[in-house]
Formats: structure tokens, C-alpha cells, sequence
């Protein structure tokens, strides 16, 4: 996948009606290409009628939380984004 590219998973669809609760987390290995960071979008949505159920977005210079950037070392590591959460 590209900096300006995407992927889509799709899942069949449901027998019956689900309900989420809780916050969904998605997890992710990652590696940032020549960048020095970049971000990570991820959206929830009803495949059936293209609601949005949830998004949300990481930087990953602040994977490990808090307010102090972390490096990255750009085409070397890959990075578990542990925590994507979706309120």
C-alpha cells in the first residue's frame, strides 16, 4: 500500500443483526517508507448502506501515547500500531 493508497477488507455479511459494544481495536505492523511518520485513518462502516459507524485516527510518531514524539527509522522498522480506537 501506497502513502495515498488504502485497502479495503470486507467481511460477508451477517445472518442476523449484531450489535457492537465496547470500543473496536484495530491492529496493524506497519513501516513508514522514507517518511519520518505519518498517519493511519481508519473507518467502520455498514457495508450494506455506507453509514459510517466509527473512525478514528493515529499519528504514528505518538504510537506509544503521551506527548512526546517517538522516531521512526525510516524502510527499517516495523512498527505494531496496538490501540486504533473507535469511540
Amino acid at each position: 500500500m501506497s502513502a495515498n493508497g488504502g485497502i479495503t477488507i470486507n467481511s460477508p455479511v451477517f445472518e442476523e443483526e449484531i450489535h457492537f459494544s465496547g470500543m473496536p481495536t484495530l491492529h496493524l505492523d506497519v513501516s513508514t517508507g522514507l517518511c519520518n511518520g505519518g498517519q493511519i485513518f481508519a473507518t467502520l462502516r455498514d457495508g450494506t448502506n455506507g453509514m459510517r459507524l466509527g473512525h478514528a485516527v493515529m499519528d504514528i510518531r505518538y504510537r506509544d501515547g503521551g506527548y512526546d514524539p517517538q522516531s521512526n527509522c525510516p524502510n527499517e522498522s516495523v512498527y505494531d500500531v496496538d490501540g486504533i480506537q473507535s469511540p
